[in-house]
């Protein structure tokens, strides 16, 4: 057989790689038959194959990648990592009183201030509302109907008495209606035409026709003009004892000794 087998198999491990090589010794021998001599056999380990690389196929410049290779080759940048740069830096907050260096007299006339104000603003709210002007329109609006009725009936009397009287009260009550607007003018209050006419009542025309007819509109006249001046004083007295004004109570006080002289008439004591 052989004389001597020379290995280097010393590092091989395992009982199958020792049954492999005995299997390769058993192989050798046949193939020389029984020649002497030495056989030197000299084993390598056996080499790992490389793997195989799958060929690449050539890129179509034609062709554009798929969405999603795009996205794996885009580097993500997170937006929020630069809020910081676009956020404005907090305002420090304000602390609201006064100074800590502040006397105390400052303070004192602070709140003293403070104090006069509110009670200025709890006094205007609660104040009762001032009608004085609405007041003043109302006796306007009384006038004017006196004197309509007196101008529509004057040319219908029979006594010049009745005449003289309506001429008189008319004059009177005029000269007090532009006293009146002059004031309201004073105090810059403007008013419209239909607000001196809210006493216009057409069933004291009626009336005064129908007396008329029957032959008694002197005395029907002056009835109404008696009953229309002594409403008109009333009104006069409860404005002249709420207005603080003077000037408005100088002339209500002599609008009202003029209409108690026009009472005093003999046709309304008749």
């Amino acid at each position: 057989m052989f004389d001597e087998v020379i290995h280097p198999v010393d590092e091989l491990r395992g009982g199958l790689l020792q049954a492999c090589f005995k299997q390769q010794v058993r192989q050798v021998g046949d193939a020389f038959g029984k020649r002497q001599g030495r056989v030197i056999i000299v084993l390598m380990p056996p080499s790992t194959p490389e793997p195989t690389q799958a060929p690449q196929q050539p890129q179509n410049p034609n062709v554009l990648p798929s969405d999603e290779v795009i996205n794996q080759l885009t580097p993500k940048n997170d937006p929020t990592k630069f809020d910081f740069m676009l956020k404005e830096p907090p305002k420090p907050k304000r602390s609201f009183g006064l100074p800590a260096n502040t006397g105390k007299p400052v303070k004192l006339l602070i709140a003293a201030v403070i104090i006069l104000v509110l009670v200025f603003v709890f006094a205007s709210f609660f104040r009762p509302k001032d009608n004085t002007s609405k007041l003043v329109l109302d006796l306007m609006a009384q006038t004017q109907e006196i004197n309509r009725v007196s101008q529509v009936e004057d040319k219908l009397f029979d006594d010049v008495n009745t005449q003289n009287l309506a001429a008189t009260t008319e004059a009177a009550l005029q000269s007090q209606q532009v006293q009146l607007g002059t004031y309201l003018a004073k105090i810059k209050v403007k008013y419209k035409p239909k607000e001196i006419a809210t006493h216009l009542n057409k069933n004291t025309d009626a009336q005064l026709l129908v007396a008329d007819q029957n032959n008694i509109l002197d005395s029907t006249y002056a009835l109404y003009l008696k009953n229309a001046l002594a409403t008109y004083q009333s009104s006069i007295q409860a404005l002249y004892k709420t207005t603080k004004s003077k000037t408005l109570k100088g002339i209500l006080y002599s609008a009202y000794t003029s209409n108690l002289t026009l009472l005093k008439s003999p046709q309304f004591n008749s």
